[in-house]
């Protein structure tokens, strides 16, 4: 059992409830997660209301730098920017589960004594058939190796200037 909270929760007075997760920026990132399913933090604060409530509650980022909400779809927040119509709406519940199937991935290959250490532009010396794949599960949550982010294994094994 987890324990947490969201940076705002509501309850209406019908009951429906909703977490609203405040970011300063990062919109576009955001909105990507919504529309890739990936959207975490959102799936474990709601995930924190089901454990409470039995219920899903309605989820949302709010971008305070350009006053907007970004919600998987407008059933609850009308107002919402929501990702483009798609085959399947974005679903908290799925990315959830998803994400618990790949966190049980992971584990099992820590189990196994792999440890895998994503360096942009490096791949394996050589084939092994014991060797796990490095693709998880579900493929929208492969890692996008062209986006920028903080990458502390390049400082730890000296790969990236630390000046």
């Amino acid at each position: 059992r987890s324990r947490g909270l969201g940076d705002v929760y509501k309850r209406q007075q019908d009951g429906h409830t909703a977490v609203i997760d405040l970011k300063y920026g990062q919109k576009k990132n955001k909105m990507d997660d919504l529309k890739n399913n990936t959207a975490l933090q959102l799936a474990i604060y709601s995930q924190l209301v089901n454990q409470d409530e039995g219920t899903w509650p309605a989820a949302a980022y709010f971008i305070l730098r350009s006053r907007e909400l970004l919600a998987p779809d407008s059933n609850f927040f009308k107002e919402a920017t929501t990702p483009a119509p798609q085959d399947s709406l974005p679903d908290l519940e799925t990315t959830w589960s998803e994400f618990l199937d790949v966190l049980a991935w992971r584990e099992k290959q820590l189990a196994d004594g792999w440890l895998e250490v994503p360096l942009k532009g490096a791949a394996p010396i050589h084939e092994d058939a014991e060797r796990p794949s490095s693709d998880p599960p579900h493929a929208n949550w492969k890692s996008n190796e062209d986006a920028p982010r903080y990458d502390p294994y390049h400082f730890l094994i000296g790969t990236e200037d630390q000046s």
